[in-house]
């Protein structure tokens, strides 16, 4: 017996002092899933034109883009009546929130003139977001311009910060789990 536990001891030291690192390093042992993830570089934002059937500009020199931000209100419902001493809740309205975005600005383009008359004009737009996957998964949505702030930095080249508030559910043309 003491045999079988020496035998067993080491083959699972051997297994702790070099397998393990190994299969860690490779990325197969991490809480039983693979590290794998989506680059996001060519993630693409595209502005509605509002006709029927709608098409979509490309607005070009779109840097990070933030969001949606999803989040939903939840009410506590706790009355007297509850059987436990714990809160109950439920879910109420849901809200796509934001979606915001740095704009390496150019005055002339078509497409950045268009996102700022949304915003002068206070037009409700629709909008897509391509994502680089092989699907090429997208996101349609509706929102309002909520800011379009132009930064022009002495050593730097012309930004503008634009945050959309998105209005109802978006259209999502990937699959949910």
């Amino acid at each position: 017996m003491h045999e079988f536990l020496i035998s067993h001891f080491n083959v699972l030291m051997t297994f702790l002092v070099v397998g393990l690192p190994a299969l860690w390093a490779a990325g197969s042992l991490m809480f039983g899933i693979s590290a794998i993830a989506q680059p996001s570089i060519n993630t693409y934002l595209y502005i509605g034109d509002g006709a029927s059937p709608e098409g979509f500009t490309l607005v070009a020199n779109v840097g990070d883009i933030t969001g949606p931000g999803f989040s939903a209100a939840i009410v506590d419902v706790t009355s007297h009546s509850n059987p436990t001493p714990w809160r109950e809740k439920i879910t109420t309205l849901l809200d796509a929130g934001q979606v915001s975005f740095k704009l390496y600005f150019i005055p002339g383009d078509t497409g950045h003139q268009k996102l700022m008359k949304t915003f002068i004009n206070r037009t409700f737009n629709d909008y897509k977001i391509v994502y680089p996957d092989p699907a090429h998964s997208t996101m349609l949505f509706s929102a309002y311009t909520g800011k379009f702030a132009i930064t022009t930095t002495v050593a730097g080249v012309m930004e503008a910060a634009v945050t959309f508030e998105v209005v109802g559910q978006p259209t999502f043309w990937f699959s949910l789990p």
